[in-house]
């Protein structure tokens, strides 16, 4: 599901993180999480006809330091090819970012290769020729990526240097957004229903309800339909109550 659905891509790395050893607060959480999807247990992903795009957008969020438990630093992306969503994740950082410019560099470096990912793919395809820009709200992480070297920064991972030499041959490129225009911010953590909705909008992903008419019929009863049947009934018992 998360695959699909940028929406429920936090939550359901955060509750696929303690699989192994559940504790009752996980379930709460799963609980939760099954209320959210029980309003909206559809989304579609509509790609509509576009121009020819140029650029390839990578959107780039981390939380650092957002697990309070091992204080690791989520990081988030998304990218968007005009108005399409091509790919999204959220991952829970290996290493323990010692600042937030640092987890943030990080970020920038997952998405970078992410996005140079999708470049190569199309073009296999036979789409060339297109450029790749890393969106990040994080001015430290876009000095970072456009210098050359450590600097005064010593505990930053050497194999994570590449970076710079992409943007500095201009394979890359890296542009400084708003926070609160940032599209992968709810990758990051957990967020409001309006944030999330805000997401999906800009991502051109539609809530919907109900199977799609090409969908496989199930063999049984649907038990999505029964519960929101039973839940038209609930109300209608209690109004008539009232």
């Amino acid at each position: 599901m998360s695959i699909d659905r940028s929406d429920t891509r936090f939550a359901i790395k955060e509750l696929a993180r303690r699989m192994a050893k559940p504790r009752n607060i996980d379930y709460k959480q799963l609980i939760h999480f099954g209320r959210y999807l029980r309003g909206k247990p559809r989304v579609i992903n509509h790609f509509g006809y576009q121009k020819d795009w140029k650029i390839i957008d990578v959107w780039s969020e981390t939380d650092h330091a957002g697990c309070l438990e091992t204080r690791k630093s989520t990081t988030g992306g998304i990218i968007m090819f005009g108005t399409h969503a091509v790919k999204h994740w959220s991952s829970t950082q290996s290493l323990i970012s010692i600042s937030s410019g640092e987890a943030e560099y990080y970020g920038c470096v997952r998405a970078a290769s992410h996005g140079l990912g999708i470049k190569s793919m199309l073009a296999d395809l036979g789409v060339t020729g297109k450029r790749l820009r890393v969106k990040t709200d994080a001015s430290v992480a876009k000095s970072l990526a456009s210098r050359r070297g450590l600097g005064g920064i010593r505990h930053i991972e050497v194999n994570q240097l590449w970076l710079q030499e992409k943007v500095n041959n201009g394979t890359i490129e890296i542009e400084k957004v708003k926070g609160e225009t940032n599209r992968a911010d709810v990758l990051t953590k957990f967020k409001d229903g309006e944030s999330l909705k805000k997401q999906l909008d800009w991502t051109s992903q539609r809530i919907n309800v109900g199977r799609h008419s090409l969908a496989p019929k199930l063999s049984g009863s649907d038990p999505l339909e029964e519960a929101l049947h039973g839940d038209a009934e609930d109300e209608e018992e209690q109004l008539g109550q009232a």
